[in-house]
């Protein structure tokens, strides 16, 4: 999709991306893909970054560059 034009960052009716319903479901090969198409780790409410912080995904944290 993301190589069809896809937004990599579009926000759903709950303000989320698919980023971070990636990082709540545990998927890391579609958080990767999301990734290289340019995904905003801080996009959205909550964001990938604020979700991987609730579930206390530290990997995901620094895979975002953030702490």
């Amino acid at each position: 999709l993301l190589e069809r034009g896809a937004e990599a960052d579009r926000i759903n009716d709950r303000g989320q991306t698919p980023l971070a319903g990636a990082v709540f479901k545990g998927e890391a090969a579609v958080i990767r893909v999301l990734l290289d198409g340019g995904a905003d780790p801080a996009a959205g409410t909550p964001s990938a970054v604020d979700t991987a912080r609730m579930f206390g995904k530290t990997e995901l944290l620094e895979l975002f560059g953030v702490r």
